[in-house]
């Protein structure tokens, strides 16, 4: 910040653009949270402003986190950001708390730290820096300039000392209150005094929002804004309207659709962006639906494919059906628009033995691709992952010469063929057999493949007499979807149990590295705590951790 961040004119900010949706005291609860598919932050809560940095949460403002719901305000100025910012801060931090920190301030660091603190009251001087950061110096010190604090303060003494430093940073002035318009004024006003915004006229509903570049680019003159209303089936009216100076637009007089919602569209640089669509249910009249655009390239060499799985499936004489996933992220800024006309995909290389029956579909769990010119847009994100699945045949007796050469960097590969079927590939890592629903298939990886990095496999062998499913139970499922289909879901489930396993190791491993640091472990509750607010985490899974993380801290105490 250039100039002390003054809450009072971040509380009349925070009710015009974020009450909406983090709530009046900023619990993710807001009267739009709701039609948001993820999990609105509870940035007033001080387990998870104490983890933040200002300069982060200042950046998520600025830019958004689309993937997430969260739109950019560049119509904000600088300071109004910070101004902003310190009221949320100060969400979790409310007077009698205020209060209190300020008693533990005086007691142990006035002493050396004056109550204007010199050192705290420069806006820069923290905001890079998490709560938990400063909790950390002030329990351990600084050698040769600060005791350590940790065996004076209990962890919850220090966490409150840690947010009441940020605030010697703050203009802590109320907000100037406007003048009284003189009789004059008043006359001549076009917007009565009591007037704060146009209202639903009863039996309607109102439409708005805005829309934003997320560089903070300025957007064409009079872009169109497209309201579509839908039924339960389908699409039955379709509104447009062009934004405003600032991006905003509004829809009155909307018809309500109890079984049925709206959805706001927007064409830009050769993509059509839609925002999150809106419910109707009739209890709301109002709805607020920002819609977020991104520049554009057709450089597919900017996505990266985080992991291909690969099954093969040998039970047609003479072919081998292969059915390949590929989950794919745009670490970029910009969407990437992929030209295609539905029977090839340009970064995906199919054999050329496959001829041209090839399928292609997007994946269960994929994030949504948007429509574009000659193709479809992949956005900006790395939250957002995508999935497309592509269906082939190869003509196979017992040996096959296959050059799998990735246009694009993969992560992580993953093969999977019956036992009896052999592969060889110079970067391939034979895990050797794996029991998945009762039947054995041999497991090959690669890692870390660059694009364009050779990769020719060498396929040898039949599979036994084992069948390749058990009909039996599995029949119903089967139906209407090919044996194939069903291996794949199967060794889906394998894979989500086995990055689970890894994951619960990972976990392991981290806890372990806690060490007997009871500040580090109280630090992992605290993120426990938020990734279970956040939904990431079941209940079960978190209250065994959460109780093996306070036994510890017990018996470090």
């Amino acid at each position: 910040p250039s100039a002390a961040p003054s809450p009072a004119r971040g509380a009349l900010l925070y009710a015009a653009n974020c009450l909406p949706c983090h709530g009046e005291a900023g619990l993710g609860n807001g009267p739009q949270a709701a039609q948001l598919p993820v999990a609105v932050p509870a940035i007033g809560l001080a387990e998870i402003a104490g983890q933040s940095a200002p300069a982060d949460w200042y950046h998520t403002v600025t830019v958004g986190r689309p993937e997430r719901g969260m739109p950019a305000f560049p119509q904000l100025s600088e300071q109004e950001r910070w101004d902003v910012l310190a009221y949320v801060y100060l969400l979790s931090l409310p007077p009698e708390r205020l209060a209190q920190a300020e008693s533990l301030y005086l007691e142990h660091c006035a002493e050396c730290h004056s109550l204007a603190a010199a050192d705290f009251s420069d806006p820069a001087r923290l905001a890079g820096t998490s709560g938990m950061a400063v909790s950390r110096t002030i329990a351990n010190g600084i050698p040769g300039s600060m005791p350590a604090f940790g065996e004076r303060l209990t962890g919850a003494e220090i966490r409150l000392l840690a947010a009441y430093l940020r605030t010697l940073a703050f203009d802590r002035t109320p907000a100037a209150a406007s003048p009284a318009p003189t009789p004059a004024e008043a006359a001549v006003s076009e917007t009565p005094p009591a007037e704060v915004g146009p209202t639903p006229v009863p039996g309607t509903v109102l439409i708005s929002g805005r829309v934003i570049h997320a560089a903070g680019l300025p957007l064409p003159p009079s872009l169109p804004v497209t309201l579509r209303i839908y039924d339960a089936t389908r699409q039955v009216e379709q509104r447009t309207t062009p934004v405003g100076p600032d991006g905003a637009f509004l829809f009155l007089d909307v018809p309500p659709m109890p079984e049925g919602g709206y959805l706001v569209t927007v064409e830009y640089a050769g993509v059509s962006y839609s925002s999150a669509p809106a419910f109707y249910d009739s209890t709301l009249a109002q709805f607020d639906l920002p819609v977020t655009l991104y520049e554009s390239t057709t450089d597919f060499t900017l996505l990266r494919l985080r992991q291909v799985h690969t099954v093969m499936d040998f039970s047609t004489r003479g072919l081998v059906q292969v059915n390949e996933i590929y989950l794919f992220t745009n670490p970029g800024q910009t969407a990437v628009i992929v030209e295609t006309d539905g029977s090839s995909i340009p970064f995906i290389r199919i054999p050329p033995q496959a001829g041209t029956a090839v399928t292609f579909q997007l994946s269960p769990d994929s994030a949504p691709l948007y429509p574009a010119t000659n193709g479809f847009a992949i956005l900006p994100g790395e939250g957002l992952q995508y999935g497309i699945v592509a269906i082939f045949s190869l003509p196979y007796e017992s040996r096959l010469e296959w050059d799998h050469t990735f246009l694009l960097p993969v992560d992580s590969l993953d093969i999977f063929v019956p036992a009896g079927v052999k592969v060889r590939a110079d970067r391939l890592i034979d895990r050797g057999l794996n029991n998945i629903q009762g039947i054995e298939y041999h497991l090959y990886e690669a890692d870390s493949l660059a694009a364009g990095e050779p990769l020719a496999l060498t396929i040898r062998g039949l599979p036994g007499e084992t069948p390749l499913l058990n009909l039996g139970e599995q029949s119903s499922l089967i139906l209407g979807m090919g044996a194939l289909g069903l291996v794949f879901i199967v060794i889906g489930v394998y894979l989500f149990l086995r990055d689970r396993a890894r994951q619960t190791s990972d976990e392991e491993e981290s806890e372990d590295a806690l060490g007997d640091d009871p500040q580090a472990i109280m630090d992992a509750i605290l993120a426990l705590d938020d990734q279970h607010r956040a939904g990431h985490l079941a209940e079960q899974a978190y209250q065994e951790r959460r109780r093996a993380l306070k036994k510890r801290l017990r018996d470090l105490l």
